[in-house]
């Protein structure tokens, strides 16, 4: 994890003249798990980072980017040896692709389920774009169900609940492609 997310977090907060208790209550969460995010004890998943975010009228990116944020294009070489955020609370682990790119009206995960693992029931503001790089994924989609598959991709609406099972012997690995318009 970003050692200085938390702190990011809390700088943001405390630049809009926030308690923890404004927060957590305007969030939907309970203080502690503020505390917690904010002493970088616990890694929040991304639908509670894209809360927080849209309580504190902030950008996704203000978490996770650079100083140098104003550069025209953003890299991420070997993605399959970057380090995963652990969040496997939630049954996944994720990575934030391209946080030095500033302006961006799209947030790109790299996202591993393990084997025999369900991610919480999810849902969030925007549009949600997949694509399987490795694995079998089923997804559950408001009241429909898809098995995807390596080099399968989807396209959905991330307001509506949806949630991810690893239906295959391996981990499996995707990317996903949110709207940062919440």
């Amino acid at each position: 994890m970003d050692l200085k997310l938390g702190i990011k977090v809390k700088l943001k907060r405390l630049e809009r003249g926030l308690t923890q208790d404004t927060l957590a209550t305007r969030v939907g969460f309970t203080r502690s798990y503020i505390s917690l995010i904010e002493n970088n004890r616990k890694i929040p998943s991304i639908a509670a980072l894209y809360k927080i975010s849209n309580v504190l009228n902030v950008s996704f990116d203000d978490f996770f980017g650079t100083d140098n944020q104003n550069i025209p294009s953003s890299i991420t070489r070997n993605l399959f040896q970057v380090d995963l955020c652990n969040h496997y609370a939630l049954g996944y682990g994720y990575k934030v692709l391209f946080c030095d790119k500033m302006n961006k009206v799209m947030d790109v995960f790299m996202i591993k389920i393990s084997s025999a693992s369900k991610t919480a029931v999810l849902s969030h503001g925007g549009q949600e774009f997949l694509f399987i790089l490795y694995g079998i994924l089923k997804l559950y989609h408001g009241e429909q169900e898809h098995i995807l598959e390596r080099g399968d991709s989807i396209y959905i609406d991330s307001s509506l609940k949806h949630q991810f099972e690893n239906v295959g012997s391996q981990d499996v690995y995707f990317l996903s492609v949110n709207t940062n318009k919440f």
